[in-house]
């Protein structure tokens, strides 16, 4: 069943928790779970919900010097001349949240998105992290903010802050478990397709091969294969440990 919210007004009802149902309330009290598990959890109702940005920055990243934007809730379109930096903003929200330059299809090195005549960029995106599937609330608050910073030579580092501005974590494996948690796969050619990427699944010129890459990034089969890939790995470094540590039991029996 789904959660319902109780609204705080001054005729209090229940009704299903959706969205479009209590714009009108200045607070509701949304329940999760059933029988005597129930969890309670007072939110804005005009929340946004956790995982949609709200606000990319962006410093001597490609055209953009000192630029801001700000998301709506539900759709935002960016227009703008060729040239204006509509996509490079999209590819600074991937470098942002961790999609390297290959998988952009901008060769091999991040420094490349540096502004030309500058030492570094800065990306600074803004999630929210409201709602009762929020990532760890009592630590970050109501908005996350990734940071990330690139050199010339590539080089760079994370920093994930809170919503006073205080950093939280600065290693890539918190990045993804935020990632995860609010399914923000920006590197998912479906979730973020790119000029290039929509020129490979729809021009006749294209062949099966591309396509087919294509569809197993999409599908994130490519993902499982290689998580597949790495669990096997780690079973033979396992097994060739164990086989070691026998055969050292074995020896130290044996001088007995």
């Amino acid at each position: 069943e789904a959660p319902y919210v109780e609204m705080s007004m001054k005729a209090t009802k229940r009704v299903m928790a959706d969205t479009t149902n209590i714009k009108e309330a200045e607070e509701v009290s949304v329940v999760v779970g059933g029988g005597g598990n129930n969890k309670r959890r007072r939110v804005n109702a005009n929340y946004w919900k956790a995982g949609f940005i709200r606000r990319i920055h962006i410093e001597n990243f490609m055209k953009h010097k000192n630029f801001t934007i700000e998301l709506g809730q539900n759709v935002t379109f960016i227009s703008g001349k060729n040239g204006s930096g509509k996509s490079a903003t999209l590819q600074a929200l991937q470098c942002c949240l961790g999609v390297t330059a290959k998988q952009m299809g901008r060769g091999s090195k991040l420094g490349s998105f540096v502004r030309r005549g500058c030492a570094s960029a800065l990306v600074v995106v803004t999630v929210s992290n409201e709602g009762p599937e929020a990532f760890k609330p009592e630590v970050y608050g109501s908005s996350i903010s990734v940071e990330r910073r690139i050199d010339t030579k590539g080089g760079g580092r994370f920093v994930i802050r809170n919503e006073n501005g205080k950093e939280v974590g600065k290693q890539k494996w918190e990045l993804n478990m935020l990632l995860d948690h609010l399914n923000l796969m920006v590197a998912n050619p479906c979730v973020v397709t790119t000029q290039d990427i929509a020129r490979t699944f729809l021009s006749g010129d294209t062949d099966d091969s591309s396509r087919y890459k294509l569809f197993m990034k999409a599908t994130m089969l490519e993902q499982v294969k290689e998580n597949l890939a790495g669990t096997a790995l780690t079973i033979n470094k396992m097994k060739e440990l164990l086989t070691l540590k026998e055969k050292e039991v074995n020896k130290k029996l044996g001088e007995f």
